[in-house]
């Protein structure tokens, strides 16, 4: 099996005063190191799973000690995603604007070097604002003499798991330099 970690859970010792193991029906708590982070992640109980194997005791969930357990598999799944998402405030800008480019990998930031593909979700209104992603920029161009507002979904997808950020664009009117017509 790959990724299978055994892990021994002593019970307590009733030869000493002091806690020295787990009591019967103590709930475990199973928490996972992250040396690249520096940082302890608790393994919550939508993340564990069991499997059944004949002459094995089936563990609950929360798993619990139980002293006439020899043993059982239990799963837990460490979810580390390689992707954290920053997400972009709403944006204000003025009519006629000749274009913004956001650079999406300050967006969403690879922890893991792993390939990110972008992809622009939705657009609440195209007739406002064209969206376009060239490289890793999301670059918003505004239609001439339009205003309002626009929601934007991009969604970035990295070893098959996808995020994705909302955010509302919205575009102020501005008063156009008057033009004088031609009257002959």
């Amino acid at each position: 099996m790959e990724d299978v970690y055994y892990v021994n859970v002593y019970g307590d010792d009733k030869t000493t005063d002091q806690k020295d193991g787990a009591y019967s029906d103590d709930v475990l708590v199973f928490k996972v190191w992250d040396k690249s982070e520096n940082k302890e992640y608790v393994i919550s109980e939508e993340l564990m799973s069991i499997e059944s194997f004949t002459g094995l005791t089936l563990p609950v969930i929360p798993p619990k000690l139980n002293p006439r357990t020899t043993f059982a598999y239990l799963h837990l799944e460490a979810l580390s995603y390689c992707i954290t998402v920053h997400p972009l405030p709403d944006i204000t800008i003025n009519e006629d604007f000749q274009y913004t480019i956001v650079n999406l990998n300050k967006i969403f930031q690879s922890k893991c070097n792993s390939t990110i593909e972008y992809s622009i979700y939705s657009n609440s209104d195209k007739s406002l604002i064209k969206t376009t992603i060239e490289n890793e920029n999301l670059k918003i161009n505004s239609e001439k003499d339009r205003y309002g507002s626009t929601s934007i979904i991009v969604v970035a997808v990295s070893d098959g798991k996808k995020f994705s950020d909302d955010f509302n664009i919205s575009v102020l009117p501005v008063n156009d330099v008057p033009v004088a017509k031609n009257s002959t």
